[in-house]
């Protein structure tokens, strides 16, 4: 799976990885997303210090998010469940359908920041 963060890429997540962004703000930045082949994700956004992360995923194209805020370790245990491909993550959680876009990363957010868009 490939692992993307504000200040940090990788095309093969490892665990050592989510746990070291999880842990770092300045190395995670604004959000981390863990992504599959097809598309499907896994991602957080926010500072666990401040308030917690917001939670979200997509499967099959549709959005959920967890309506409150995730604890850095429960953020964790979600994203190391969900590169061993295990489902259990998802019932430790409430979830309600999300209507927002994935995060634009990359140039697609430069361009977006540059020209005035979200």
């Amino acid at each position: 799976m490939k692992i993307d963060a504000a200040e940090y890429s990788s095309k093969r997540a490892t665990p050592e990885e989510i746990k070291a962004l999880i842990a770092d703000d300045a190395k995670r930045g604004e959000f981390m997303i863990l992504e599959q082949d097809g598309g499907d994700f896994l991602q957080v956004a926010g500072d666990a210090a401040a308030d917690g992360f917001t939670l979200e995923y997509s499967e099959g194209g549709r959005l959920f998010r967890c309506p409150r805020p995730v604890a850095a370790g429960e953020a964790e245990g979600a994203f190391l469940d969900y590169l061993d491909r295990l489902d259990s993550w998802k019932g430790r959680f409430a979830w309600e359908a999300a209507d927002c876009p994935r995060p634009r990363t990359g140039l697609l957010a430069a361009l977006a920041r540059f020209f005035g868009g979200s």
